[in-house]
């Protein structure tokens, strides 16, 4: 077995050494760990430059224009691809995804295609209201708009076979945060089998969310669009 982790980072100077290292726990084989920096504004450039020397498994890529969730998940899953693994396991990179999940991602999809880390319990949940409605509303308008039969279609916590990511990967073009519905809804269209299975969602101690209300409501809008043109 071959698995590429790629991680997307924006500003997480605070999080990525010690995310690195609960990795590094896990003591995985056949691996390599895809760190994209996505125009860091902080030291995470110079922090995954210098992890990369320090283990051979983990490829540091810098963004360096146009910044964008969507454009950072492009060009890590490319990669990810030209690395040839079997599987890709894709996270959020300020430890609001916890590694210790990734063995039973690994177990659970040797019978599916996808494995969503379903949030079923957010640790200390810091969220505003409005956000937390609009993530609601959202699950809500993914299922009935979509087809997306998922109960967390947000997560960005997933493990991929290497032909799901193939399939699909020449047709994605969200720039921000939708790209993580614009791949769900694209692999449900060709009709893979997906499996959740529930994680704890640990809320970051350290750093700033850059998912804001705005990202939630265009992806709303974005998605939409996938819908009418597909």
């Amino acid at each position: 077995m071959k698995l590429v982790i790629f991680i997307p980072l924006r500003n997480e100077e605070e999080n990525i050494s010690l995310l690195v290292k609960k990795i590094e726990s896990l003591h995985l084989k056949d691996y390599k760990l895809l760190l994209v920096n996505d125009v860091s504004t902080d030291k995470t450039s110079q922090i995954i430059e210098k992890l990369a020397k320090q283990n051979k498994e983990i490829i540091a890529i810098h963004r360096t224009t146009n910044p964008g969730r969507g454009r950072a998940g492009i060009t890590g899953l490319k990669k990810a691809l030209e690395l040839k693994p079997d599987y890709i396991i894709e996270m959020d990179g300020d430890l609001s995804h916890n590694p210790k999940y990734i063995p039973n991602m690994l177990k659970e999809i040797k019978n599916y295609d996808v494995i969503i880390g379903s949030r079923k319990q957010i640790d200390s949940d810091k969220r505003n209201h409005i956000r937390k409605y609009l993530t609601k509303l959202s699950v809500y308008y993914f299922q009935k708009m979509l087809g997306i039969k998922l109960s967390d279609p947000n997560s960005g916590f997933r493990c991929f076979r290497r032909q799901v990511i193939e399939s699909i990967i020449n047709s994605l073009e969200s720039t921000g945060f939708s790209i993580t519905t614009e791949i769900l809804f694209k692999i449900t269209k060709k009709q893979f089998k997906i499996k959740e299975i529930p994680i704890i969602f640990e809320d970051r101690k350290k750093g700033k969310s850059k998912l804001k209300i705005k990202d939630l409501i265009k992806s709303f809008f974005r998605i939409l669009k996938y819908k009418i043109i597909i």
